[in-house]
């Protein structure tokens, strides 16, 4: 590449340039964490907030948190939540703390609640139906709602027709509700850290490659088994199409040359236009978290419009993979896979030699390219062809 070349690329990468715009999915999340109760403290659910919030931010998330928040801090939370919403964006909202349901409604409980009568619950606490109205106003076309808040409520006690843990929710199309136990029944705190139910969704969330569904179908087997069928999450659902916290991806970890099998198959009208030498700048800066930035730098080969290429390094066990089919509007979606180096560059500092995977939303023009992370961290790719 000659030197002018070098140097309009560097400039556009400083800049923050990515390119052509393309479609990638906003995607915003409300995390509530609710434990220190004059009455009744929970251990738990602070701790449950915070690695959930840290959880949806590595795979994309806009996050508004919130710990031990008031019934005013909480009303305005939603409000800012449904703001951040925009048509066709994907809304998440995760509750942990106590919930109660009165005459068939769920509320959710701040940590300054009076409640001294049944009636009084609807004035003190948050009524959960505020806040699916307050997302399908948003026109958002995924809606995800977290309820870790069936523990055993000490206010229940006082109403007679209030009854233990969480009612059923008709979810609204496009919505998935999802419940640390099942409808009408109670779950513990738990002794840990966290709680049964949130480790085990942040664990299933972090697994690339698996759609939503079988997200909570896995957290519904693990909650199961570990506590001898006691705890049994439930999840009411009426989504349309597929969604993933972190993209499928097709790719294998360093694939030798002799293995066909392990590359994408070429689209119907493959760009071979695009054949040639690649260089590939992935430029990641330092993340919210506190992990710090990095760029790499290496060759992609592109062969009747497939795209290959592999970084390793050579001081860690960090390398990373990317491939995928360019089309011959010069679009494409590939697929990155590679395993985490040093902690310090690592979101959540995730441990040395961990697989994760991501997808990118590309496009390719003439001799450059760029694209962009649609999964966890933000990172961009310029793409200069040699």
């Amino acid at each position: 590449m000659g030197t002018r070349l070098r140097a309009i690329t560097l400039f556009l990468l400083l800049l923050g340039w990515t390119g052509p715009a393309h479609a990638v999915e906003k995607r915003v999340a409300l995390v509530f964490g609710n434990a220190a109760y004059p009455q009744s403290p929970l251990r738990n659910p602070v701790n449950d907030a915070r690695a959930m919030a840290a959880t949806l931010r590595e795979t994309g998330f806009q996050v508004i948190a919130r710990e031990n928040a008031t019934k005013q801090q909480m009303e305005r939370a939603v409000g800012e939540f449904s703001r951040a919403l925009t048509p066709g964006s994907v809304a998440l909202f995760y509750y942990a703390g106590h919930g109660m349901q009165v005459s068939g409604r769920n509320f959710l409980v701040p940590v300054d609640a009076q409640i001294a009568s049944e009636q009084a619950v609807r004035l003190e606490a948050l009524d959960v139906d505020v806040v699916l109205e307050q997302i399908a106003a948003s026109g958002s076309d995924v809606n995800l709602v977290v309820l870790d808040a069936c523990r055993n409520n000490p206010f229940e006690r006082r109403f007679r027709s209030t009854g233990g843990g969480l009612a059923q929710i008709n979810a609204p199309k496009g919505t998935l509700i999802a419940y640390a136990t099942a409808p009408g029944k109670v779950a513990a705190d738990g002794a840990g850290r966290n709680g049964l139910y949130t480790s085990k969704l942040v664990e299933a969330i972090k697994t690339p490659g698996i759609p939503l569904e079988e997200v909570f179908k896995r957290v519904r087997i693990e909650v199961s088994r570990e506590s001898k069928d006691e705890q049994t999450p439930w999840e009411a659902s009426s989504l349309v199409g597929n969604f993933y916290f972190l993209g499928p991806t097709t790719v294998t970890i360093n694939p030798p040359p002799t293995a066909p099998s392990a590359l994408p198959k070429p689209a119907p009208q493959a760009a071979a236009a695009f054949d040639g030498s690649w260089e590939v700048t992935v430029s990641c800066p330092r993340h919210t978290d506190g992990a710090k930035g990095y760029r790499h730098r290496f060759l992609a080969e592109v062969k009747n419009g497939l795209l290959h290429g592999t970084w390793q390094s050579k001081a860690t066990t960090s390398s990373l993979v990317i491939a995928g089919a360019i089309q011959a509007d010069g679009t494409a979606t590939l697929s990155a896979t590679g395993t985490t180096g040093d902690e310090e560059y690592s979101v959540d500092r995730v441990k040395k030699g961990t697989k994760y995977g991501y997808t990118i939303k590309a496009r390719f023009d003439g001799a450059h390219g760029s694209g962009s992370r649609v999964e966890g961290r933000i990172c961009n790719l310029i793409f200069a062809k040699q």
